[in-house]
C-alpha cells in the first residue's frame, strides 16, 4: 500500500512541474500549420512545411523539453527510439510512426536552448504545394538547363544545385538536387540512361505525382533511380550495384534481408550491440578489407551503440533496406555507417 502511494505521489508530483515548466502546451491543433506540439514559452520558431524542419529557442532546460516531447508526442502517436545521445547540454529525440520519422535535436547555446527538428513527419501537404508554386512560377528549363554534364560517370542537367558520386568496390552512386518539376527531370534520365545503354524494366516502374523508381539494368549491374520532391527540388539518387563483385566477396546478404559488415580502426578491440545483438570486433579487423563479422537482420531502423573496454562511444541510427548491405566502422571517436551494397 505504502508502495503504491509513494509511487502515485511521486507521479503526481511530476505532473505538477511538467505543468508549471509549460503551462497549457500548445498542440498541433492549436498551431495548425505544425504537425507537432509546441512549447508556449518557445521564440524564434521558424517552419517550413515543404522540407520538413522547425525550429525554435527556449529559456526551460534541455532535460525539462526532452520530457516535454516525450510526454506529447507519445499520445500522438509517435513511438520514440532510444538514442545514445542523452547528455546533460544535449539530447537527440528520435520519433516514428506510419513509416514517417522525426528528429528533434535539443542543444544548449548558452543561455538559451535550440531545438531543431527534422523529417518527413514535418513535411504537410500545404508545405509542398507551397513550394511546389514556387518551383512551377520558376522560369521553364531551356535546351541549356537539361544538358547533361557528367558527374562520377554519371548525367546530370546542367541546371542543379548539388550534385555528388560516391564508390565502393560494389556499389556507385550519384545524388542530385535539381530545381525542376518532376516529370522533367525523368523525362531526362530516361533519355540520357537509354541513351548509354541502360534498358528500363518497365513492369518494375513506379510513377507518381512527388515521386519515382524506376530499375534499369546495364552490363555493369542493375540501377534503381529514385527521384523525389523537397522544397521545391527534384531530389535524384541512382545506385548502381555491382553484383558480380559482391558475390565473390561474399557481402551480399540473404534475399529479402539486410547484411551489416564491421571493422575496427581503433588500435583497441570494442564491441558494437545492434538489435539486442552484440559483436565482438578486435583491434584491425575488417578496417581494409569486408573480412570482418556481419550479421543479417530484417530491413528496419536501428540504434547502434559501441564500447571499447569500459569506455562507451558515439553510436547513430541506421537504416537498413531489404537486400542491402551496410558497414560500421569503428574509429577513435566512434562508429561510422556506410552503404556498401
Amino acid at each position: 500500500m505504502r508502495h503504491t502511494l509513494g509511487h502515485a505521489l511521486r507521479n503526481f508530483a511530476a505532473a505538477i512541474l511538467f505543468a508549471l515548466t509549460f503551462g497549457a502546451f500548445a498542440t498541433a491543433q492549436d498551431k495548425s500549420d505544425i504537425p507537432i506540439p509546441v512549447p508556449d514559452n518557445a521564440t524564434d520558431v521558424e517552419f517550413d512545411g515543404g522540407d520538413g524542419k522547425l525550429e525554435f529557442s527556449s529559456n526551460t532546460g534541455v532535460g525539462a523539453l526532452a520530457t516535454y516531447y516525450r510526454t506529447t508526442m507519445k499520445p500522438l502517436g509517435w513511438k520514440e527510439t532510444p538514442s545514445v545521445i542523452n547528455r546533460p547540454n544535449m539530447v537527440v529525440l528520435d520519433f516514428s510512426k506510419s513509416g514517417k520519422s522525426i528528429n528533434i535535436t535539443i542543444l544548449q547555446m548558452g543561455a538559451a536552448v535550440n531545438v531543431t527538428a527534422m523529417g518527413e513527419g514535418l513535411i504537410t501537404a500545404a508545405g509542398q504545394a507551397k513550394a511546389d508554386a514556387q518551383a512551377a512560377d520558376a522560369s521553364p528549363p531551356s535546351k541549356e538547363d537539361l544538358e547533361a554534364e557528367e558527374m562520377g560517370g554519371f548525367p546530370v542537367p546542367k541546371r542543379h544545385t548539388l550534385s555528388a558520386a560516391d564508390s565502393t568496390p560494389f556499389r556507385n552512386e550519384l545524388n542530385a538536387n535539381v530545381p525542376l518539376a518532376l516529370p522533367v527531370v525523368l523525362d531526362f534520365y530516361r533519355r540520357e540512361l537509354t541513351s548509354r545503354n541502360w534498358k528500363e524494366d518497365g513492369v518494375k516502374a513506379i510513377v507518381k505525382a512527388d515521386e519515382a523508381t524506376l530499375v534499369f539494368n546495364s552490363a555493369n549491374g542493375p540501377g534503381i533511380l529514385k527521384l523525389g520532391r523537397k522544397n521545391g527540388e527534384t531530389i535524384v539518387n541512382f545506385a548502381v550495384r555491382k553484383t558480380e563483385e559482391a558475390t565473390k566477396a561474399g557481402v551480399l546478404p540473404k534475399p529479402g534481408q539486410g547484411r551489416v559488415l564491421f571493422g575496427n580502426m581503433s588500435p583497441a578491440a570494442a564491441a558494437i550491440t545492434i538489435n539486442k545483438q552484440t559483436i565482438n570486433v578486435g583491434a584491425g579487423v575488417g578496417a581494409k578489407a569486408p573480412d570482418g563479422p556481419s550479421i543479417d537482420i530484417a530491413p528496419g531502423t536501428y540504434t547502434y551503440s559501441i564500447k571499447a573496454g569500459s569506455r562507451s562511444m558515439p553510436g547513430d541510427k541506421i537504416e537498413i533496406g531489404a537486400d542491402e548491405t551496410w558497414g560500421i566502422i569503428i574509429g577513435p571517436g566512434g562508429g561510422l555507417a556506410l552503404r556498401v551494397y
